[in-house]
Formats: structure tokens, sequence, C-alpha cells
């Protein structure tokens, strides 16, 4: 329990109060102990491949190994996602931005995150009309737009589609695939930090994409809602056109 003011040592200084709040704060301590987290399991999985490439093993132990260094791999991966979905939303200037651009961008964060994870690339996201201008901070923007491309890449369809209509004072931007689709209750689920409708196996993922996507949507003044279509997926995301 942290001491009231007038019992601290004498000489405490501000930053030490401060430090002191900051402990108190359950979502910094969350955040410390993600980022506390990341260099021990990458060290894990990293001995774990050194000792299945160089100790004589039983193909049974080998296998095992194996395993274990996907899943360290895996839980890094995971923290890595809780350290951006946790990382406090910058206040960045506001401007319109063409689509292509943003989809461009987009691409970027989609093709760093696969290489990172050695998973195949995504499929191209086809996108009308490119001279479309969305109003927003770019790079908000863009980090929705890679959630939902990477999402529809992961659990749907090629191909993949982004449209962008003006519906009265709202720009509504659509990521539709042609995959199976979600049922409304699976819909209202996706949207939940940590929720996975497939299996691990079938799909590696932390289940934050969509709620990443979702929180930065929020900050830029619109939201992430599910469509259902004859046929796919598709995620709306809507926001001012304007302040």
């Amino acid at each position: 329990v942290r001491a009231p003011a007038s019992q601290r040592a004498p000489g405490a200084t501000g930053a030490d109060a401060a430090s002191e709040g900051a402990s108190d704060d359950p979502l910094a301590l969350v955040q410390r102990a993600a980022h506390d987290l990341k260099g021990p399991l990458a060290l894990i999985a990293r001995m774990v491949g050194l000792v299945a490439e160089e100790a004589e093993l039983t193909p049974a132990h080998r296998h095992l190994l194996g395993r274990a260094e996907a899943r360290a791999r895996a839980l890094s991966r995971t923290v890595d996602r809780l350290t951006v979905f946790l990382r406090p939303l910058e206040s960045r200037p506001k401007h319109h931005t063409p689509l292509q651009a943003l989809v461009a961008a987009a691409e970027m964060r989609v093709r760093a995150r696969r290489q990172a994870e050695g998973v195949a690339p995504a499929a191209p996201l086809h996108f009308a009309p490119p001279d479309a201008l969305v109003w927003g901070d770019p790079e908000a923007l863009a980090e929705v737009l890679a959630e939902l491309w990477d999402n529809a890449a992961r659990y749907g369809a090629a191909p993949i589609r982004l449209t962008a209509t003006t519906e009265a004072d709202r720009l509504v931007l659509r990521v539709h695939d042609a995959g199976p689709g979600l049922e409304p209750l699976q819909a209202a689920r996706a949207l939940r930090p940590f929720e996975r409708l497939v299996a691990e196996a079938q799909s590696p993922g932390a289940g934050l994409g969509l709620a990443i996507a979702q929180s930065r949507a929020r900050a830029q003044g619109g939201d992430l809602y599910f469509e259902q279509p004859t046929q796919g997926a598709c995620v709306a995301y809507w926001l001012p056109t304007a302040p």
C-alpha cells in the first residue's frame, strides 16, 4: 500500500511520487510485464532451437522441442501484439489523405508483420476509388486498414476488396473477402480482445487484430462493425468526413 505523503521518506522527489503513482496503474503494470516478457521468450525460443539443431535426439524428442520452440515464438508474438494493443494513442495532426496512399502504407505494415512471422504474403487488396480522400491521422488510418487487410487474408479468402463510399456525414470503408463469412454471434465476438474463432493450428494469431483496429478507429472518431453480405465477410469502418 502506498504511504500517504506525510509518511514518505524525507527527500522524496516528484519523480518518486510519479513512479509510485504509475505502479498503481493496472494498465502500466501490464505494459511493463509485457515488455519484460519479450526478451526471455525470444531467448527461450532461440535456445530450444539450438538444442534441437545440435543435440542427438530421438525423433519424438525432436518433435517435442519443435513444438516448444513454435509455442515460445507464438507467445512472443502474442506479447508483441498485446504491447501494440496497450500502447497509448498519440495525438497527431489530422488531414485528408488519398485512399491510394493509405493502402500503400497499410501494405508496408502487412508485409513487415508477415515477414517477421514467417508466413506467406497476404492476398492483394483491390480498392476503389483510389482518389477518395480520407480524413484523420494517416498513421492511425493505415494501421486500421492493415489490421483489417491482414485479418481478411488470415481468415477469409481472395479476392479481398476495399471500397470507400460517402454516406451522409460519414465516409465508410468496407473490407470484403470471399471466405466463409461469419454468423451474427461470431461477428459480435470477433471484435473482442483475445477472441479466436478458429484453432491456432489452423491460423496462428493472438486474437487482437480487430480489437486493435477498433481502438484506433474509435480514436479517430469512428468505429468498426460487421455487415452480413450474401457471401464472405465484410468489416465496415466508418469515420467522419471532416471536422
